[in-house]
C-alpha cells in the first residue's frame, strides 16, 4: 500500500486520509467519507450532528451527515465508506445513522498510532496493519476516483509546495473530502 505524506500534518492512501493539527472546517459541513475527530489535548470535541450535540474527546461522524466540529488541536481521520473493517476499530457493530463518541479503548488505540512524535507515514502504516486495511479493490469506482484525485493532488503538492504554503494546500485537500466535491 502506497502512503503519500505531505509535510508533517497530512498523509493519505486509497481509502484513508489523516490530518494532524490542521484547522479544518468548523461550520456546518459534510464529507463523502466517514470521519473520526479526536482532540489531541484531551479536551472535548463538540460535534453537532442531526440536531443534537455529540461530545467526547473523540467522535465518529458518518459520511454525508452534516456536522460542525469545534476548533482545536485535532487528529482527523477520513475513511472510505466501503471499508469493511471500520467495525473492528470500534470493537463491534458500528451504527452509521449519526455521530457517536469513541469509547476509551478505541480512542487510545487510534491515538497510539498517531501521537505527535510519530511521522504520519509511520502512524498510518501501524494503523492500517493493526486493522488489516483491505485493498482498494473493495472500493467502488466513484470512491476510487475521489481517492485518486486526493492522492494525485497530494503527490503534486509534495513536489510543488514550499513549506510556508502548506496550510493552504492542506485546506485544499480537506475540501476534496467535502460531500459536494466530485472529481
Amino acid at each position: 500500500m502506497d502512503i503519500i505524506q505531505l509535510g508533517e500534518l497530512f498523509a493519505c492512501t486509497t481509502g484513508l486520509a489523516v490530518f494532524r493539527e490542521v484547522k479544518g472546517a468548523v461550520g456546518d459541513h459534510a464529507h463523502w467519507a466517514h470521519q473520526i475527530a479526536i482532540d489531541l489535548d484531551g479536551h472535548e470535541v463538540a460535534c453537532f450532528c442531526e440536531g443534537r450535540w455529540i461530545r467526547g474527546q473523540g467522535v465518529f461522524v458518518p459520511r454525508h451527515h452534516t456536522h460542525s466540529v469545534g476548533a482545536g488541536r485535532q487528529l482527523n481521520l477520513f475513511f472510505d465508506p466501503s471499508i469493511d473493517w471500520l467495525d473492528e476499530v470500534f470493537g463491534g457493530s458500528l451504527d452509521c445513522d449519526c455521530a457517536q463518541v469513541l469509547d476509551r479503548d478505541t480512542l487510545q488505540g487510534i491515538l497510539s498510532c498517531f501521537y505527535s512524535g510519530t511521522s504520519l507515514l509511520e502512524g498510518m502504516s501501524i494503523f492500517t496493519k493493526a486493522f488489516e486495511m483491505r485493498s482498494s479493490a473493495d472500493i467502488d469506482a466513484e470512491s476510487a476516483a475521489k481517492w485518486q484525485l486526493l492522492i494525485s493532488k497530494a503527490i503534486q503538492a509534495t513536489a510543488d509546495t514550499p513549506t510556508e504554503e502548506l496550510p493552504a494546500t492542506y485546506s485544499t485537500l480537506g475540501r476534496l473530502l467535502a460531500s459536494e466535491v466530485h472529481p
